[in-house]
């Protein structure tokens, strides 16, 4: 029984148990939540220490992975199945397109094209070719990588000549062939963002260039919006006016602005030629058409349909249009004449083409898309009785341009044309009649490439001399015309264009160390720099002068404007005595001198008077009846002879009779304008100065006017000068000036007034509509005679003038606010800097 025991202790010792213990403490295993794994299987590690213990064990499940590169299991095991790719082979260029060998276990091939050393293009893509006839024509260098995965290959290169073009449907957008900007709307339904609109009249559309590569008739589908089924426009291929397309809008899709961007499609045919093809689709419907004139449709693109060949570029023309031509009829046209439209009647021009330009600046303008930049020449087409003078505007750039015609009505000529830079994109032409010109028949506009650079002129004008009043120069290489430019004090005086290497200078230019500088020209093209001389132009001959009414009248209310009156206006509505005009004018010689009035009347007997720096009145009589300027547009004249003095002279043409007059007060006239009579003789420049007038008295009874009394006081004689305002009785009253400045500058102002012997008042200020404030107040404070007999001239403030028309406004203020009644006699202009 001991023994048992004892052997029962031992036991339990060697299991690590007290002898005297009487409960068993188990062990728990534990392991790691992450995946232990070799090259077949996984399992999770013992993390107890019992470290070989493993738990789950099994075989790794494998899934290969997309590109085929590796194969994984979900305990993070990845069996490496390919580790290096092959570069490329074998690759060529043929036909525009790129091949090259499979990669062995590639998934998809990456291709960069770099043209000097700059990428233009990268492209993945899973085939081993890829159509390269997209690029422009030219030299590059392209790369092929293989990739699968991760994995890239090193790169395999080629050097290729693009040269190959692939006849693909082509789409070309409605606003980016239209001659007037004016048809473009903007609208992110639109395919392209925009479309084209206001067709308004015949001969308004599109004009089109496509590059055929084959002659052959293709289809052009024409997207369009209508509100007018059944409109209709008409597809020319080039000047082939016999088989024109008419494409019918017969489906009524609601205006595109309307609609939600609604188009519809209509397929019509075109026979091309093969190169560049001018394509027009105008408007080209008669007055009987239902809708009239063809009616109206909205364009938003056209597609071309292509052939699908491919052809090498080199044999064929280049990229862009070496010629455009744009029919006048539909660009933007401007006349005087709202009414005016395109003739399409006549067979001689291409088309249809404008005509009268009857009135200045009457022309057309053309907004035009060009391919490529660079030198192009510009050749107007037209017919006439003999050549025009045109003021020809390229982006701005103006210059007035003879250009040949025809020869006749009834035919056109195009012009041999001028150099000019247009940019790639858009570029505005405008062609208007200038002073010099006269009527033709607008055709069209060609435009033709010469050259990517522009042309190289000689800096250097070789020769140049100035005698009897002529500057001469030697022609360099390189020029086919000058341009001149006089220039005193760094202000422009002139700036001429002459095709002789020799200029005369102006009459009307004198005065010493004048710089006369010479540029060499080609077109539109001037030489960045030229060459200068110190000339002294000496004499002027003192010509007839023609002053207009309309300038001259200080009085809004007394000018109107009529394109019929000599310089667009007249002046009219001399109701109340005092009331009239004030000319300045620059007399070389003192001495009585011929005036000519043209002017208007129904009251035959009216009477107005030249005073003439406050001399004695010169009656002028209008006796002839012909009627009111506005109904029938008949002139009369009539001389008198006025006496001036040497430099600037105030002239004033005025009402000033009395109720007794028969017409009344003097009766009623209307002035276009008067000519002074010049001496026709030279004088020396050197003697005469302050040519550019800087001084101006604008009497108060000519301005508009606000007065209770509602007319001037005509107190001939008195105190104050010619006449004088009076009896502002009322917030508000007072005289605007309108008058017209001959040079932009800082001018002094100041006002001749009477008053109630105060010798101030508080008046409302204004010049060209901003006020004149003390210290920023709401008032000027006006200085005057000190009595209503004493006219005093205030101290003045400086101000800016436009070169042009000016408004000075003087008004009553409130008596609460300081205002006062006084004696307005005259304001004085005088210019300070």
């Amino acid at each position: 029984m001991k023994k048992r025991f004892l052997l029962l202790v031992l036991s339990m010792s060697l299991l690590g148990l007290s002898a005297c213990s009487n409960k068993a403490k188990p062990h728990t295993h534990t392991f790691s939540d992450e995946w232990s794994y070799d090259e077949t299987t996984h399992w999770h590690a013992a993390t107890c220490q019992h470290a070989d213990l493993r738990a789950d064990e099994a075989p790794h499940t494998l899934v290969m992975n997309a590109d085929e590169t590796v194969e994984e299991c979900f305990c993070g095991y990845v069996h490496v199945l390919v580790s290096e790719l092959a570069a490329p082979t074998n690759l060529a260029f043929a036909e525009g397109v790129l091949t090259f060998n499979a990669v062995e276990h590639a998934k998809r091939y990456e291709v960069t094209v770099k043209q000097d050393s700059v990428v233009v293009d990268t492209t993945t893509i899973t085939t081993t070719s890829i159509p390269l006839y997209e690029l422009p024509l030219g030299n590059y260098d392209v790369s092929v990588v293989a990739k699968a995965g991760d994995l890239s290959s090193a790169p395999a290169n080629l050097s290729i000549v693009q040269k190959f073009f692939k006849d693909e449907s082509t789409i070309l957008e409605a606003e980016d062939y239209v001659s007037n900007d004016a048809h473009i709307s903007v609208d992110e339904k639109a395919h392209g963002g925009k479309y084209a609109l206001g067709f308004n009249d015949c001969g308004q559309g599109l004009y089109f260039q496509y590059y055929a590569f084959a002659a052959g008739t293709r289809d052009v589908d024409i997207y369009y919006a209508t509100g007018a089924a059944g409109s209709y426009m008409t597809l020319f291929v080039g000047t082939d006016e016999e088989h024109g397309v008419p494409a019918y809008f017969n489906e009524n899709t609601g205006w595109f602005g309307d609609n939600g961007g609604v188009t519809a499609k209509v397929t019509v045919q075109a026979t091309l030629a093969q190169g560049w093809n001018d394509i027009y689709l105008f408007k080209n419907g008669t007055g009987s058409d239902s809708p009239e004139y063809g009616g109206w449709a909205q364009i938003d693109y056209i597609e071309i349909k292509g052939t699908g060949e491919v052809y090498d570029a080199t044999e064929y023309a280049g990229l862009a249009p070496t010629r455009y031509r744009f029919e006048a009829e539909q660009a933007k046209w401007h006349w005087t004449n709202q009414y005016m439209r395109p003739n399409m009647s006549d067979a001689f021009p291409s088309h249809g083409y404008l005509g009268e330009q009857n009135e200045l600046n009457d022309g057309v303008t053309f907004d035009v898309n060009i391919q490529k930049a660079g030198t192009y020449k510009l050749k107007f087409a037209s017919g006439a009785n003999g050549d025009r003078y045109y003021d020809v505007t390229i982006n701005g750039v103006k210059e007035n341009r003879k250009v040949t015609t025809g020869g006749s009505w009834n035919v056109v000529g195009e012009d041999a044309g001028f150099l000019a830079h247009l940019n790639q994109g858009k570029n505005h032409i405008d062609f208007s009649r200038g002073a010099n010109g006269d009527w033709a028949c607008i055709d069209y506009l060609a435009v033709e490439f010469v050259s990517e650079e522009d042309p190289v002129l000689p800096t250097e004008i070789t020769g140049l001399s100035f005698e009897n009043n002529v500057l001469l120069w030697n022609a360099p290489e390189g020029a086919t015309e000058y341009k001149v430019v006089l220039e005193k004090d760094d202000e422009e005086l002139i700036s001429a264009v002459v095709a002789e290497p020799r200029y005369e200078v102006p009459a009307a230019i004198h005065g010493s160390n004048i710089n006369a500088t010479v540029y060499a020209k080609k077109g539109f093209f001037v030489a960045n720099a030229g060459s200068s001389l110190l000339i002294n132009p000496g004499t002027v001959m003192d010509n007839d002068v023609k002053l207009e009414a309309e300038k001259a009248t200080i009085g809004a209310r007394h000018y109107s404007v009529d394109a019929n009156a000599s310089g667009g206006g007249y002046a009219l509505g001399f109701d109340n005595c005092g009331e009239g005009m004030y000319f300045r004018y620059y007399s070389y010689a003192a001495g009585t001198r011929k005036v000519t009035v043209a002017y208007a009347t129904d009251a035959p007997g009216s009477k107005m008077e030249f005073i003439v720096n406050n001399g004695t009145p010169v009656v002028v009589t209008f006796n002839t009846r012909t009627g009111w300027f506005g109904d029938n547009h008949a002139l009369a004249l009539v001389d008198v002879n006025i006496t001036l003095a040497k430099g600037w002279n105030n002239i004033y043409l005025i009402k000033n009779g009395t109720d007794t007059d028969d017409p009344a007060y003097g009766g009623w006239a209307q002035i276009d304008y008067i000519k002074i009579e010049g001496t026709h003789e030279l004088y020396d420049a050197a003697e005469l100065t302050d040519l550019v007038c800087s001084s101006y008295k604008l009497e108060a009874e000519f301005g508009n006017y606000v007065m209770s009394s509602g007319a001037p006081d005509m107190s001939m004689g008195n105190v104050y000068s010619i006449a004088y305002l009076g009896n502002q009785n009322t917030e508000g009253d007072g005289v605007t000036y309108k008058f017209y400045v001959d040079q932009e500058g800082t001018y002094k102002v100041q006002f001749c007034c009477g008053g109630d012997g105060s010798g101030a008042t508080k008046v409302g200020m204004k010049v060209n509509s901003n006020a004149i404030t003390d210290d920023g107040q709401t008032y000027y404070t006006l200085s005057h005679g000190a009595g209503w007999n004493v006219a005093g001239l205030d101290g003045g403030f400086n101000v800016q003038l436009n070169e042009g028309w000016n408004t000075i406004q003087l008004s009553r203020l409130s008596d609460a606010a300081g205002g006062r009644w006084i004696c307005i006699d005259y304001c004085l202009v005088t210019m300070v800097a």
